[in-house]
């Protein structure tokens, strides 16, 4: 008779955790990287948004530079992307490009030479700003211990291990499936694999146990199902680029990415911060 009794009120409470009122659970896992999620009506805050090449600073997006990364973090920002390049002299820089680089720091006749420390430390950025290098980016983010750099363009993963002390904090997006394990293989803790259909339609992810992806935003509501089912998993989905306040908030709550790459996104406010042409996605 005790263990009847015991059975039945086992029975109902499982009963009683089914009713159709209770709320949905729609991760039961969650991204290391965003230990706080916000509720329904709570503006998302710095764990979901990560700013795009240092963040935008005056206007200008993907600068690279000292000052972006310093106002973005003034901003709230915890994750802080940075184009990396290596030097011809081996030293790592805030560079997305050898091109686009010299464009902006008015040397466009010399397309994509790549340039010596020295000559890169020499620049301004748009006639004002400062590049960074791998000087400033370790000691902005050891003294900052709640920043999490992301990288981007840079393949030379030895170069990173050996540069920088902060590796537990460090997201580096990978550009091929070779590459991915050879990441891991040589020191990067937080390998994020970039994403495209291919490997979405292959067994490379489930196989390697990939954790991280990022995605092109418009990969985002071709897979949504299968994005969805990663993030219940755990596992983190950056997805570049956006500026968009509707696009943004229909993604992050349909739980199809984790955060967004952005330039203009203002935390505090919860708002794009610039005219309505440029809080577009890309």
């Amino acid at each position: 008779m005790i263990k009847m009794m015991f059975m039945l009120s086992i029975l109902m409470t499982a009963l009683s955790g089914c009713n159709s009122s209770s709320p949905v659970k729609t991760s039961s896992k969650k991204c290391p990287f965003f230990p706080e999620y916000p509720s329904e009506n709570e503006n998302y805050g710095k764990d979901f948004f990560i700013a795009h090449g240092g963040g935008g600073l005056d206007s200008y997006a993907y600068t690279n530079s000292v000052e972006a990364v310093e106002y973005s973090i003034k901003q709230g920002y915890r994750l802080i992307e940075i184009d990396l390049a290596v030097t011809t002299d081996g030293k790592i820089v805030g560079v997305h490009d050898w091109a686009h680089f010299n464009k902006i720091t008015g040397y466009v006749d010399l397309g994509d030479k790549a340039l010596s420390f020295k000559e890169v430390k020499s620049r301004k950025i748009h006639g004002s700003y400062t590049p960074i290098t791998f000087i400033e980016i370790e000691k902005i983010f050891s003294s900052n211990p709640d920043l999490v750099l992301v990288t981007d363009k840079i393949n030379d993963f030895q170069a990173l291990t050996s540069t920088f002390s902060f590796l537990d904090r460090m997201v580096v997006e990978i550009f091929s499936l070779a590459d991915y394990e050879l990441a891991i293989k040589e020191g990067i803790l937080h390998p994020m694999l970039s994403a495209g259909e291919n490997e979405f339609k292959g067994t490379f992810i489930k196989d390697k146990g990939v954790k991280m992806l990022a995605v092109h935003s418009g990969l985002l509501n071709k897979f949504p199902e299968l994005l969805q089912s990663f993030q219940q998993e755990g596992m983190c989905i950056f997805a570049f680029s956006s500026n968009e306040d509707d696009f943004i908030k229909k993604n992050l709550k349909g739980n199809k990415a984790t955060a967004f790459y952005t330039d203009f996104w203002d935390i505090k406010n919860g708002k794009c911060s610039q005219t309505k042409a440029e809080c577009t996605t890309y």
